[in-house]
């Protein structure tokens, strides 16, 4: 079996949010139970009880005293440790200014961007697994995050009756602590990258991506996929997905309104 982590970077119900999206990595349920104990084993040693990224970057909780020597050597050990068991990374991140300029009738297509997230994880998820050719369903473990844990379930479902890949590929989710898990933890690194290096591409182009997304791309570019797991979305590809959803509407309603070859004239 395989099993995916995810973890959601950014939240969308915040206007001062730039960025929104979720990220994780898939790999055999066996990889994860060696990987586990080493992540657990590296965090011991710094004596950090659990790893979360966010608490990292600004020098928070048990990382307040850190200098940046230490700093450098805890996150490379764990992107070691996160490379090693040869990952599947997927992550999908929005650009919110994108999203939020979007005129009213446009918005009209698109849901809430958590749900708009999920719909892109299970999609980029199924399409990965499918394209490296994996044969075995993944059991998809999400950060707990109570308000949208039905959402989660709720969409699910409603993805299996739409795409029969997603059902052929995925289990339905669960949901585990990122605090307990260290497989989320390792997510919560992967959607932070995932994150400033859509900053970057935003906002920043002169200057050179991170060590830990050029960890990313180096596991992905090993995977030999035509295609990363992973896709930043901004007002490019938000139209795109308008523009498709328009004329899916269009088709529909052809058909719906079209007289049956029955009726007498």
């Amino acid at each position: 079996m395989l099993c995916g982590d995810l973890d959601e970077t950014g939240h969308s119900s915040d206007e001062r949010q730039r960025f929104n999206g979720m990220a994780g990595l898939i790999a055999p349920s066996s990889e994860w139970q060696r990987f586990d104990k080493k992540w657990k084993a590296t965090l011991r040693a710094f004596r950090v009880p659990y790893f979360h990224m966010k608490d990292f970057a600004h020098f928070r909780g048990y990382f307040a005293d850190w200098d940046e020597e230490k700093r450098r050597r805890l996150l490379k050990k764990l992107l070691t440790h996160i490379e090693s068991i040869r990952p599947i990374p997927i992550g999908v991140i929005f650009d919110m200014r994108a999203f939020r300029n979007l005129p009213s009738e446009k918005l009209a297509h698109l849901t809430e961007p958590y749900m708009l997230s999920c719909a892109a994880m299970l999609s980029l998820t199924s399409g990965m697994l499918d394209s490296v050719g994996v044969k075995n369903r993944a059991t998809i473990i999400f950060s707990d995050q109570v308000e949208f844990r039905q959402c989660a379930l709720d969409y699910y479902k409603y993805a299996v009756g739409r795409d029969s890949l997603v059902g052929r590929t995925i289990n339905s989710p669960g949901f585990g602590d990122m605090r307990q898990v260290a497989a989320l933890q390792a997510a919560d690194i992967i959607a932070y990258e995932l994150y400033k290096e859509c900053d970057r591409r935003v906002n920043k182009k002169r200057t050179p991506p991170r060590h830990g997304f050029t960890v990313i791309r180096r596991i992905t570019d090993r995977l030999g996929s035509s295609q990363p797991g992973y896709a930043f979305i901004g007002e490019r590809e938000l139209h795109q997905f308008i523009t498709a959803s328009e004329s899916q509407l269009r088709r529909q309603k052809y058909w719906q309104d079209r007289p049956s070859s029955n009726t007498s004239p």
